[in-house]
């Protein structure tokens, strides 16, 4: 019984790629259109801890670069390793993305993403039984991957429409008669916000951000974001029949942005888990 445990749990995992609650400070990670958005280079740095306190819960580090080619065309390089069970996956992606000026309001950015996914099975510490053969070596491979995305700007509003990963890597099977171990489907993101001013000095933001995978449930998150004076943001997110989210971001003199957030289970996992994920940002620009 374990083992089909393990089985179903792998089907399950694989077809989700790493989930975050700051989608909108770290965007280009899942649109490559949005690395022509800056005007400055930043380098990032985060890191995600999910169902903190529950053994092999999913971990995620990202490292990424994004920088401006000319006033048009931009590039980035993002490094992310998602850490759950016995699976261990990094992604190396590169993003080229070029902006087209329609009005003096409306930008539309266009973007691709090339990326190479190195995966690693610690197979021997799955809890299978002992004689399970299939479970004693450890196995890695290596798959490419492509992406695409497309945002809108508007100095009032902003959509967003993205697939990280429109190759699909159907499944993971060393020989006939082995189980499958990974299936990576199609994800596809859709968000938007609207950007609310009520002073120079102060904007509120609620947005919508949307996840979408065959052979899963959609995943909703809806959120408020309020800037004062581009230095301190904070606000709320609320992941429907799945988390509550409090988030911020903090900007130093010195080009540095600090940023962090907390969520609040509501979903199942509450039941056995109730420390909640922790989620961290540190960013860099370059004026």
């Amino acid at each position: 019984m374990g083992l089909f445990w393990v089985v179903g749990f792998f089907a399950m995992q694989g077809q989700q790629e790493p989930n975050f609650t700051m989608y909108n400070f770290n965007l280009n990670v899942i649109n490559p259109a949005y690395v022509s958005v800056k005007e400055h280079a930043e380098a990032s740095i985060s890191y995600r801890s999910q169902w903190n306190g529950v053994p092999n819960a999913p971990n995620t580090s990202v490292l990424s670069y994004v920088s401006p080619i000319t006033d048009d065309l931009g590039f980035g390089l993002s490094v992310v390793n998602d850490e759950v069970f016995i699976m261990n996956k990094t992604d190396a992606s590169f993003d080229l993305s070029y902006g087209l000026r329609f009005s003096n309001d409306y930008y539309i950015h266009v973007g691709l993403k090339a990326s190479a996914s190195f995966v690693n099975l610690n197979l021997s510490e799955a809890g299978a039984p002992d004689l399970d053969g299939k479970f004693l070596e450890n196995e890695s491979y290596v798959t490419p991957t492509f992406g695409a995305g497309v945002y809108l700007l508007h100095p009032k509003y902003y959509v967003s429409l993205s697939t990280p990963n429109a190759s699909k890597v159907e499944r993971y099977r060393e020989e006939p008669g082995s189980p499958d171990i990974v299936i990576n489907y199609l994800h596809v993101y859709f968000g938007a916000g609207y950007i609310l001013d009520f002073s120079k000095n102060f904007t509120l933001t609620p947005a919508i951000m949307s996840r979408f995978v065959s052979g899963a449930t959609p995943s909703y998150d809806m959120s408020v974001t309020a800037d004062y004076m581009d230095r301190i943001k904070g606000g709320v997110n609320y992941r429907i029949d799945e988390s509550v989210s409090l988030y911020t971001l903090f900007s130093s003199k010195h080009n540095f942005k600090f940023g962090f957030s907390y969520a609040m289970n509501i979903a199942e996992i509450a039941k056995v888990n109730t420390d909640g994920s922790l989620e961290l940002l540190l960013r860099y620009t370059w004026d």
